[in-house]
């Protein structure tokens, strides 16, 4: 046949033309296909990027897309009463202690803690186990939508947990303090250390400071850091409390208390029978019990005040809620209150002496005053005056010691609630007198703002 007559040499070209056609559509092919792939996964990932992904403690939070508030520069904002409410805690408008429905101010609360905010600080009230304490947050309550709203990172002081926002991912974490604590705590607990049976909520903040309270098998207790595992304090201790103000740690061995800090360095000695750390305006102060008496020292444990007094500070400060006193201790910032050998006197917080030990008291408590609503009284706000008293009478006490009156010859001093501001009165014999107009009419000077 011709095809036999034909030169090979002259076929196979053409033959091989053809495989590199045919490989040609193959490797096109294979290009395609990989393009095909890598645009699926591109939009894959485009989509889940645009898809806003929040977990909480792990589990998926749908319900926190309508509540969280993420700007356009990737700032998220919580609504407080509705991540109150998500989060288990009861809130209200006002202030917790001057009860109103005033919604520049609102207050947060659980069975651990209260929270109090107002509109434009960026200072957040937090009351626990009976302490005040002052945080800064580095940005001020703001009102979005009608609502009084915080950042993420105050949030995570306010309730107590931690957040993750990753912009790119649009993927929102958050991990609360309970499901943080459980984790590490059981974590540790297979690692041979015993579990903490009813652990104080104070305790279990420490795990926000990347810290945990552990028990060893005698039943000692010591800190461990979660993040490298290291060894904070030995097990050694009867007991430890954390202190969050300034995340040292209060320690008790052979029944004598002290203070370390989490860097191991000792801050006061174990030698009091009790310490109760104390904040005015973010600055720390400890109330010091030895064999029965009180003394004062400051944040670094330097002593302001030797354990000689019966007692420092007030006792029943509920009775003086409406007059501004919420711990009885330190009065304007400034003010001590201290009794020793049943007389009053008082004290700068510096230690040193504003009065002698002359007062039977200090404050006029429930008053009786017929057919009105009367307030106990223990300070005169604007004017710095402290109530005291002395053989049934009362007198007013400037700052500085001295007293208002020459002798003791109030018999009340009052206060009542007039269109949402207290009203103060003194009473001498049968003549009651409108103190801040009287004080006024006398040319007696306010305080300075800054003392």
């Amino acid at each position: 046949m011709l095809e036999d007559l034909i030169n090979e040499d002259i076929l196979k070209p053409k033959k091989k033309k053809i495989k590199i056609k045919a490989s040609t559509l193959i490797l096109v092919a294979i290009i395609i296909l990989v393009l095909l792939c890598i645009g699926v996964i591109a939009a894959i990932v485009y989509f889940r990027g645009t898809i806003l992904t929040i977990r909480v403690d792990g589990n998926n939070a749908e319900e926190l897309k309508n509540i969280l508030i993420i700007q356009e520069n990737d700032k998220v904002y919580f609504p407080i009463k509705r991540i109150a409410t998500y989060l288990q805690y009861d809130s209200y408008n006002g202030d917790y202690i001057s009860k109103s429905e005033d919604k520049t101010k609102c207050y947060i609360e659980n069975a651990d803690e209260l929270v109090s905010f107002t509109l434009n600080s960026n200072t957040l009230t937090k009351v626990i186990e009976e302490q005040t304490t002052q945080i800064k947050i580095t940005e001020p309550i703001q009102e979005i939508n009608g609502e009084l709203c915080i950042s993420s990172d105050g949030a995570q002081e306010a309730f107590n947990l931690i957040f993750y926002y990753n912009a790119e991912k649009n993927d929102i974490t958050i991990q609360t303090l309970t499901y943080l604590y459980n984790a590490y705590s059981v974590a540790y607990q297979n690692a041979g250390y015993l579990p903490i049976e009813q652990e104080t909520f104070l305790n279990k903040t420490a795990i926000l400071d990347g810290m945990l309270i552990v028990k060893s098998s005698n039943n000692a207790y010591g800190v461990i850091s979660i993040q490298n595992n290291q060894i904070i304090l030995e097990t050694k201790y009867d007991s430890i409390e954390y202190q969050k103000n300034t995340s040292d740690f209060l320690v008790t061995s052979g029944a004598k208390k002290g203070i370390i800090k989490a860097n191991k360095e000792t801050k006061i000695e174990l030698i009091y029978d009790d310490i109760k750390t104390i904040v005015n305006k973010n600055e720390i102060f400890y109330i010091v019990n030895k064999s029965g008496l009180y003394g004062l020292l400051n944040g670094d444990g330097d002593v302001l005040m030797y354990p000689e007094y019966q007692q420092i500070g007030i006792n029943n400060v509920a009775q003086y809620n409406q007059n501004g006193v919420t711990d009885g201790i330190i009065l304007f910032n400034k003010i001590i209150p201290v009794q020793q050998n049943n007389k009053w006197g008082l004290f700068n917080i510096d230690g040193s002496k504003i009065t002698d030990m002359t007062y039977d008291s200090i404050g006029c408590p429930n008053p009786s005053v017929t057919n009105v609503k009367a307030y106990g009284v223990l300070q005169i706000p604007d004017y710095n005056l402290i109530v005291v008293a002395l053989g049934g009478k009362y007198n007013l006490v400037t700052q500085e010691g001295k007293n208002l009156f020459s002798n003791f010859i109030l018999d009340k001093v009052y206060m009542t609630i007039a269109e949402g501001k207290g009203v103060y009165y003194i009473t001498s014999g049968t003549t009651t007198s409108e103190l801040m107009s009287l004080l006024a009419q006398n040319g007696v000077e306010k305080a300075k703002a800054t003392e």
